[in-house]
Order: structure tokens, then C-alpha cells, then sequence
């Protein structure tokens, strides 16, 4: 008995060890996202059309289109979405986008990353240089 109890202590601490080694590769980036900034862009300097743009750092990947009608944005589709498991956090932030006409909206409490990488491909998107 006292063998299989410490087989199952040896096995309960591998895998706490290897969450923790984890840890920092999961994370990678995050700091830098959260400094971001997001910058406002002149809608009134981008002719109709569809501009895509991306954003990767880490585990937070998004390639998005965004849709420009009458220097308006009409809509915003996810190409490349690698935190899909984020689907609601990104449609609520999407449709604060429309709804504000504006790039530099509010990030999510709690899913700050989240929704400071999404805007970036979003600004990166409307960007023209």
C-alpha cells in the first residue's frame, strides 16, 4: 500500500511540475500586450473597401477583415482567430467597435490580453502607410 501511495505522490508532483515549467510558455507576450497602445484611426482617410490586418504575440493571434463603407466600419470578420475559446469576449469587442465607430474602446476586465490583441489587429488593419 505504502508503494502505490508513493507512486501517486510521485505522480501528483510531475504533473505540478510540469504545469509550472508551462507556465511561462502560455504566458509568453503577455506583458507586452497589456502595455499596448491602441491608437484611434482616421476613418475619414480610408476609402470603401476591405483592409485586412493581424496581430500575434504569444498564444494571441488574430488576422481580422474590416469592412469600410462612407468612411464607416460596416463590419469586422475573424480570418485567423487562434483564441476562439474567447468567441464571446471577441463578439461583445467587435460589436463595441460598430457601435462606437472607434478603434480605442475599452478592453475586457479579466480578458485585458484578450481584447488588447484583437484591437491591434484591428488598428493594424486600418493602418494605411
Amino acid at each position: 500500500m505504502k508503494r502505490v501511495l508513493k507512486w501517486i505522490g510521485i505522480g501528483v508532483l510531475s504533473v505540478i511540475a510540469l504545469f509550472l515549467i508551462s507556465l511561462p510558455v502560455l504566458n509568453r507576450g503577455m506583458g507586452e500586450i497589456k502595455a499596448l497602445t491602441i491608437n484611434q484611426v482616421d476613418l475619414f482617410s480610408l476609402s470603401d473597401g476591405i483592409y485586412t490586418g493581424s496581430y500575434c504575440k504569444g498564444r494571441w493571434c488574430y488576422t481580422v477583415e474590416v469592412e469600410i463603407n462612407t468612411h464607416q466600419i460596416t463590419d469586422i470578420r475573424l480570418v485567423d482567430d487562434k483564441m476562439s475559446s474567447m468567441k464571446k469576449v471577441n463578439d461583445s469587442l467587435i460589436k463595441r467597435i460598430l457601435e462606437k465607430q472607434q478603434v480605442a474602446v475599452d478592453t475586457y476586465t479579466g480578458a485585458t490580453v484578450t481584447s488588447k490583441a484583437l484591437l491591434k489587429a484591428v488598428e493594424n488593419a486600418l493602418t494605411v502607410e
